[in-house]
């Protein structure tokens, strides 16, 4: 009868470890938006938001969206650089036309980032858009 008992704790308690690691791997939220939605929810109003900019520091330089932080993707560090961001906050990124993006999301995912949003098509589709770019 013991035997039966414990039997049962270590398929119950195998059962919960299943269970939580299931519930914390699928918190995370990734959304590949269109360029006008994008816009919508940078201009929330969220304080606590990162717009993070996977391309080249010379892509950068010819444009990018207000408050961008540039991390390049194709750097040896982009890692590193990635692990200094708030995982708390939700995370917006883009590249030229979204190659880099569909890349970066498994390294964000892996790094905690629980609330990432993806613009579609990159800055391209934000200039076809004609919405705001910095110089």
């Amino acid at each position: 009868m013991v035997n039966i008992e414990k039997t049962r704790h270590n398929i119950l308690l195998f059962l919960l470890i299943i269970l939580s690691s299931v519930l914390f791997f699928s918190c995370s939220k990734i959304e590949t938006i269109e360029s006008s939605e994008f816009r919508k929810l940078l201009q929330r109003g969220d304080i606590n938001i990162t717009i993070l900019d996977l391309r080249d520091l010379n892509e950068y330089m010819n444009g990018h969206l207000a408050g961008a932080v540039n991390i390049p993707f194709n750097a040896d560090t982009f890692a590193e650089r990635v692990d200094s961001l708030n995982r708390g906050n939700p995370l917006f990124i883009y590249c030229r036309k979204g190659a880099r993006t569909g890349r970066a999301v498994d390294i964000l995912k892996k790094s905690g980032f629980k609330e990432v949003y993806v613009l579609q098509g990159g800055i391209d589709s934000w200039r076809e858009a004609g919405l705001e770019i910095v110089e």
